[in-house]
């Protein structure tokens, strides 16, 4: 079964952090997506990130990585999630439909908001590590 590899990007200003959502669905995840050809991480995170939300990525650096098995897609999925600095007005577009900025206390009132991965095993690594 094929692995599929995926970045995502960790916004976060004033201990917020950045997610976005479809318009398919309820729940919230972090901007990015799947590694087209022979990409780096990096300019996949650049391009996800002006697709997504017309943000230009200035900087990145890595935070970690999950592994997990993806039911929709019926794939093991690997993503690697990056601390990443933007600049741009943002503005959803492609299948962004709406973003929202969670603070601590948001995720903390209302967890199902967040898709489970990464709020079980990225969101409470920056809380814990205070970036939230």
């Amino acid at each position: 079964m094929d692995k599929k590899i995926r970045v995502g990007a960790l916004i976060i200003k004033d201990k917020k952090i950045l997610l976005v959502t479809s318009k398919d669905t309820t729940v919230y995840w972090s901007p990015g997506g799947g590694i087209e050809n022979d990409e780096s991480h990096h300019d996949a995170l650049i391009r996800e990130l002006k697709e997504e939300l017309s943000l230009t990525c200035v900087a990145s650096k890595f935070y970690t990585n999950i592994s997990y098995y993806n039911a929709f897609i019926k794939k093991d999925v690997e993503c690697f999630y990056y601390i990443v600095e933007t600049e741009g007005d943002l503005k959803p577009q492609s299948e962004i439909s709406k973003y929202h900025w969670f603070s601590k206390e948001d995720i903390e009132k209302d967890p199902e908001k967040i898709g489970e991965n990464l709020r079980k095993q990225i969101i409470s690594k920056l809380i814990q590590e205070r970036y939230l």
